[in-house]
């Protein structure tokens, strides 16, 4: 989540970052490019950061394996060395018959006094040149006899805490099966650092019966020998060095540390003979010795073999900084130069924006893209100048005499019927309603004659009202007509005489021999705003046009050709498409009245609706609009 300390106060961060891609990013687009590229880079150098960093802890693990697997090598030879030792001190104290069976003796009855000082003096002697010749590490002997629970000791160093442990250890451990050699640890809680003794004990034997265990032996050596052995490799070192028991007894512990039992994953351990495991975060590498009952542990966290890493990562972010800043330069060299390139384009379009479309800058030939971009673009401005003078204005004059010529039409047409109308008037009724229509018609012949293309849709509405209530003197009460234009249309404007066609189309073909007195044919004019555009509605309730003369209009009209054999209808379409463009175009639909059956059922009505779309403009807007379509 967002801070929300970065969208509060008067200008946030947010607020100048989106200021600067405005003004630097949004509109250039070679600074976005250069963006992306940015954006590309840095992600990529995040990637190969977090690859090698990756790769690097991986090979780091691997090396750490490697040499934990050497160093506890090293200390299972060791402890497999001293078995081998003490198994040779053994084996030549048991063939040295006579200081054997003194030592027997003694370990028997200790009470029978048979040595004197002088023989006690060289039986030591003896015992200590024995072990001593086979394994210099060794500080002593203790002899423990198991039927009287007596104790002698035999070293050059005599230690009182070494002879208290070992006598309580044999005392406690009277029951435990000492048939084979077994490492056991001295130290106690007073222990601050590994200064206690290792004990290997195994059985004593009587020399008449060698089956007979007559008691516990136990040479001791000093536990800090252990870290000794692997001196040569402690710079290599990761984590802790263990040896543990079967009995989950810790019995060494390199750190000095000795953590109590529930700090360990003893199933884990156990579990395995020779390999490794993760266990929170820290890696165990677990050998069982192949001289004893034991297990020897290199404990270390993860976290170390990151620590070795984490110089590496340095390396590496600097290396990729340096490509960062270098692609960044590179970047910005390129986008600069290719926007310089991609300029003299920018420049000429501006130019051609203007209406100058001759009298470009020249640039110098490139074989590449953007020099085969510009100098077409210099040909296409060539050729749409020289077509422009040559077509263009032609066609726009052109349309300007169809527009006239289509306007033209609709007089002479419409002079006929309305003559027409007013001949039957005169002759069924008297001079009031004759005059009242010679009146109608001045004023829309007052109409006609007015050279405006453009009217306001107020005055087209009112010819319109005037055309048809000249219809309605002529049909009577056979015909209704209904007028509906909310005030919000009469605002705009139109252009010329384009609803009367319609009507008239409506009126003839439509509803002229449909009504009745007791059923009038009605006619409605209705329209409404939809967006940018004024729609116009014709209904009329007439007999409905057939469907396959509906489809053959229809497809007239999509095709909008000029002048075509019917005036009404057709000569609205094209009008509207010259003046507002193709999109703009009349759209009819009908539906065949069918009369009802013999017993008065069955009967459908039908009528035609006409939709007409023109642009909602003001009448100068449309003017202008229309003088600038003359002039090209």
């Amino acid at each position: 989540m967002i801070p929300e300390k970065y969208f509060t106060g008067k200008k946030s961060v947010f607020f100048y970052a989106g200021a600067l891609y405005r003004k630097v990013i949004k509109n250039s687009f070679f600074n976005k490019i250069f963006l992306v590229y940015l954006a590309i880079t840095f992600v990529s150098c995040i990637i190969l950061f977090f690859t090698l960093t990756q790769s690097l802890i991986s090979v780091k693990y691997d090396q750490a394996l490697v040499m934990s697997d050497q160093i506890l090598a090293t200390v299972d030879t060791y402890l497999e060395k001293k078995i081998a030792n003490v198994k040779s001190i053994q084996q030549k104290l048991y063939r040295d018959g006579g200081n054997w069976r003194m030592i027997t003796e003694e370990l028997k009855n200790p009470a029978a006094e048979r040595l004197s000082a002088y023989q006690r003096q060289e039986l030591n002697n003896a015992v200590i040149q024995t072990y001593y010749s086979i394994d210099k590490d060794l500080n002593g002997i203790f002899l423990f006899g198991s039927q009287e629970e007596n104790m002698l000791q035999f070293g050059s160093s005599q230690s009182n805490a070494e002879y208290s442990f070992f006598l309580d250890y044999c005392r406690n451990h009277t029951s435990d099966d000492f048939s084979s050699l077994q490492l056991v640890s001295s130290r106690n809680p007073a222990h601050t650092s590994n200064t206690f003794s290792l004990f290997l004990t195994d059985a004593v034997r009587n020399p008449d019966n060698f089956a007979d265990c007559i008691g516990v032996s136990g040479i001791y050596f000093n536990a800090m020998n252990i870290q000794q052995s692997y001196y040569q490799y402690n710079r290599h070192l990761k984590g802790t060095i263990y040896i543990i028991d079967s009995s989950r007894n810790l019995l060494y512990d390199s750190s000095s540390s000795y953590l109590t039992q529930e700090h360990f994953p003893w199933e884990k351990l156990m579990e395995t003979a020779g390999g490794n495991f993760l266990y929170r975060g820290i890696n165990y590498n677990v050998v069982r010795s192949s001289s004893g009952p034991w297990y020897i542990v290199n404990a270390f966290p993860m976290s170390m073999v990151r620590e070795d890493v984490k110089v590496l990562q340095k390396n590496i972010l600097s290396i990729l900084f340096l490509i960062f800043i270098l692609t960044f330069l590179l970047n910005y060299i390129s986008t600069k130069f290719f926007a310089k390139r991609i300029r003299p384009i920018t420049d000429t379009m501006e130019q051609v924006k203007t209406g100058h479309l001759t009298s470009f800058q020249i640039q110098p030939n490139s074989d590449d893209e953007i020099g085969y971009i510009y100098s077409e673009l210099i040909k296409m401005c060539s050729s749409l100048d020289d077509h422009i003078q040559k077509e263009y204005v032609y066609q726009l004059k052109q349309k300007e005499m169809e527009l006239y010529a289509l306007q033209a039409q609709v007089d002479p047409h419409f002079l006929y019927n309305t003559l027409e109308s007013i001949r039957m008037s005169l002759y069924m009724k008297g001079e009031t309603e004759a005059s009242k229509m010679i009146r109608i018609l001045s004023d829309m012949f007052r109409n006609i004659m007015k050279k405006d293309v453009a009217v306001s849709n107020r005055e087209e509405i009112n010819y319109v009202r005037s055309y048809l209530e000249l219809y309605q003197f002529r049909y009577g009460s056979r015909m209704k007509y209904e007028i509906s234009i909310p005030d919000e249309v009469y605002r705009y404007a139109t252009i010329k005489h384009i609803l009367q066609p319609v009507i008239e189309n409506a009126l003839i073909h439509g509803i002229q021999d449909t009504g009745t007195d007791e059923h009038p044919s009605a006619i409605s004019i209705s329209a409404e705003k939809k967006g940018e555009d004024i729609l116009f509605f014709v209904r009329d309730d007439g007999c409905g046009i057939p469907e396959d003369k509906l489809d053959e209009i229809r497809r007239k009209l999509a095709q909008g050709d000029l002048f075509q054999d019917s005036i009404g209808i057709y000569n609205v379409n094209n009008r509207l498409r010259i003046v507002y463009g193709s999109s703009y175009r009349l759209q009819i639909q009908s539906r065949l009245r069918r009369p009802p059956s013999s017993d008065g059922t069955g009967g459908e009505d039908g009528g035609t609706l006409v939709t007409l779309r023109i642009r909602a403009m003001k009448k100068k807007e449309l003017e202008e609009y229309v003088q600038t379509i003359n002039r090209g």
